[in-house]
């Protein structure tokens, strides 16, 4: 699935958890597909764990082009990255393409 959703009183969440210790690096694009604009936007945020890595960031309504992160940080066995893609007022037209990608450098 390549794509999130939020609920309208809920968060869309994916979850990597790391399986070793060392640096990662989180890289991807979120972006509005062309039959999901309009509405009032999304919010995209990445945690590792309970702590803001990324974010929060306003990715606009009709957004096509989306909004690029590419960052690196240490991790643990266990812990876990969080992409949340949340309403930005309401949840209407709110799908939203991301292809986060996690490898260790």
């Amino acid at each position: 699935k390549d794509w999130q959703h939020p609920d309208s009183n809920m968060d869309s969440a994916r979850k990597w958890v790391a399986n070793k210790a060392g640096t990662i690096r989180i890289k991807g694009t979120a972006r509005k597909g062309y039959s999901a604009t309009g509405g009032d936007g999304v919010t995209l945020t990445i945690k590792k764990n309970d702590t803001v890595l990324w974010g929060p960031t306003v990715l606009g309504a009709s957004d096509t082009t989306g909004i690029t992160h590419d960052f690196t940080t240490s991790v643990v066995s266990g812990d876990a990255i969080y992409f949340v893609l949340g309403k930005n007022g309401n949840n209407s037209n709110d799908t939203t393409y991301w292809d986060p990608t996690i490898s260790f450098e």
